[in-house]
């Protein structure tokens, strides 16, 4: 896993641990998708949650409808990413 992935992650939970909703959305598509984590479908759930969305509509395990796509497109966007793992 790149080093700048799990510094990023590492941040984001910092973020959404202290309250920002925009974080804890980020973090549990960051779960969902195993960026810069290991995948959590526990754990994105936990944190969709906490943002206020429900936990059944992460069955696709996409994490598309989470916005977790625009995220990182100012490095490549996801697909990228995952293609350099």
């Amino acid at each position: 896993m790149p080093h700048s992935l799990l510094k990023a992650f590492t941040w984001y939970l910092k973020a959404a641990e202290g309250g920002n909703q925009n974080a804890e959305e980020t973090v549990g598509g960051m779960y969902l998708r195993g960026i810069g984590v290991k995948k959590n479908k526990k754990m994105a759930c936990f944190w969709f949650a906490k943002y206020g969305n429900p936990c059944k509509n992460i069955k696709s395990g996409n994490g598309s409808s989470f916005g977790i796509n625009n995220i990182f497109e100012g490095i490549g966007g996801v697909g990228k990413i995952l293609s350099n793992k």
